[in-house]
């Protein structure tokens, strides 16, 4: 197999050896998507959300892990469904049937936060701030989030 891509100024380059070694030992489709840096969410966004939820854990006393599942389940997900077709598609057919703590389980493994975009990320994160301060929980960020 022998692939190419086109590069901005119009030529096609060479996929580099490893990428087409890994696809050729993918059992179904491969998805190629053009991702700028600017689009992926930024490391500090990152912290702050895995700081907030271990605050928000202590604060519902709840175990590890439990913050994130909520926080992806209510917040992410209406923010994916909105945002891509394919998502809001896949998401209505298999998990929006299911039991509400099914779906909190189902969290754990479905990407949600992983793949969002800088803006993604900040609206996730500025929701997930009012979210909690409704609750009683104020969440702080002296970090950049965008």
């Amino acid at each position: 197999m022998h692939l190419t891509f086109r590069t901005k100024d119009g030529t096609l380059e060479p996929f580099c050896k490893e990428a087409v070694e890994w696809m050729n030992r993918q059992d179904g489709l491969v998805f190629i998507r053009e991702v700028k840096k600017t689009d992926i969410r930024s490391n500090d966004q990152n912290s702050l959300m895995w700081a907030w939820s271990r605050d928000i854990e202590r604060h519902q006393h709840e175990d590890a892990g439990w913050a994130h599942r909520y926080n992806k389940l209510r917040i992410g997900v209406p923010i994916l469904r909105r945002d891509s077709e394919a998502f809001r598609a896949l998401y209505d057919r298999l998990l929006k049937p299911m039991a509400y703590e099914d779906k909190l389980e189902a969290m754990e493994i479905i990407e949600v936060t992983r793949g969002m975009t800088v803006k993604q990320m900040t609206e996730f994160l500025e929701s997930v701030q009012r979210h909690w301060a409704k609750q009683g929980l104020v969440l702080e960020s002296t970090e950049d989030t965008t």
